[in-house]
């Protein structure tokens, strides 16, 4: 059975979710009180993060992330390459993270946290990684050891038309596990 997507409804929760994240973190931003010298360690970070081909803000990233959550939790609407696209900013707020000195990363978790614990609630573990499977090499594209995807790679949404469908393609993994 094929389903349709309602392009008028994507639309409308896209600009939902939009409108929700940016709610979200207006002020948060403000709050996070950072030195000038934890600020001029951050832009340094923004500056040679080389996990994205784009430059990327830890605002930016922040901003994305929420977004993304806020959209599969209303019901993922696109399709699987979007799903892809967007899970990927998540791997890219975690490589920002790491290259950040410690009292950025203390301040910023506890703001990435609730997000991510709405992933969790928003999607089913899945025993197959959905991104990060593979990584630029020296010269080569190279395979990633499972253990070295996060888990936010082994989840897919609860609700959506999209994987509707091909359900039978996923082995659902306890979440105990």
């Amino acid at each position: 059975m094929t389903h349709e997507p309602d392009w008028e409804k994507s639309a409308r929760n896209q600009q939902i979710a939009r409108r929700a994240a940016e709610r979200a973190w207006r002020g948060l931003w403000d709050d996070l009180a950072l030195t000038p010298d934890e600020e001029a360690a951050l832009r340094q970070a923004e500056q040679e993060l080389d996990c994205a081909e784009h430059a990327r803000s830890l605002d930016y990233l922040l901003r994305v992330w929420s977004h993304f959550v806020l959209e599969v939790e209303m019901g993922w609407e696109d399709w699987g390459y979007e799903f892809t696209n967007d899970l990927s900013t998540r791997d890219i707020l975690e490589c920002l993270l790491k290259s950040v000195p410690s009292s950025i990363r203390e301040k910023v978790t506890p703001l990435v946290a609730p997000w991510d614990a709405r992933w969790r609630a928003a999607t089913l573990r899945v025993a197959e990684p959905q991104w990060g499977r593979f990584r630029r090499g020296d010269a080569r594209i190279e395979r990633v050891p499972e253990s070295e995807i996060a888990w936010w790679n082994f989840r897919v949404p609860k609700v959506s038309w999209s994987f509707e469908e091909d359900r039978h393609l996923y082995t659902f993994v306890d979440e105990d596990e």
